[in-house]
C-alpha cells in the first residue's frame, strides 16, 4: 500500500470516527473547532472539506462514557488493560 493510500485511510477514519458536527447558537460547526470563532468554524469547514468529510451529527461516545479511568483505550500489558 502507499504512503497516499495510507493516508487517505487514515484521513477517512478520522472522519468516520471523530469528527461530528455540533449544534450552536449561531450556526453549525466541528467538534475540533472554537465555537464562538467564526474564524475557526470557518477553518474547519474547509479542513473537513479537503477531508472529504460527510457531515456526522451522532454522538460520540467517550473513554468516560466507557469506563472512568478511561480505560477503554489500555492496551495488552498496560496497567490498565485488566483492571
Amino acid at each position: 500500500m502507499s504512503i497516499y493510500d495510507l493516508r487517505k485511510e487514515y484521513h477517512q477514519r478520522i472522519c468516520q470516527e471523530m469528527i461530528r458536527v455540533k449544534k450552536g447558537e449561531k450556526s453549525d460547526y466541528l467538534n475540533f473547532a472554537d465555537g464562538g470563532n467564526k474564524s475557526s468554524i470557518g477553518i474547519s469547514w474547509n479542513i473537513a472539506k479537503e477531508l472529504g468529510y460527510v457531515p456526522n451529527h451522532s454522538v460520540l461516545v467517550t473513554a468516560q462514557a466507557c469506563h472512568p479511568e478511561g480505560a477503554f483505550f489500555a492496551t495488552e500489558g498496560s496497567p490498565r488493560a485488566n483492571p
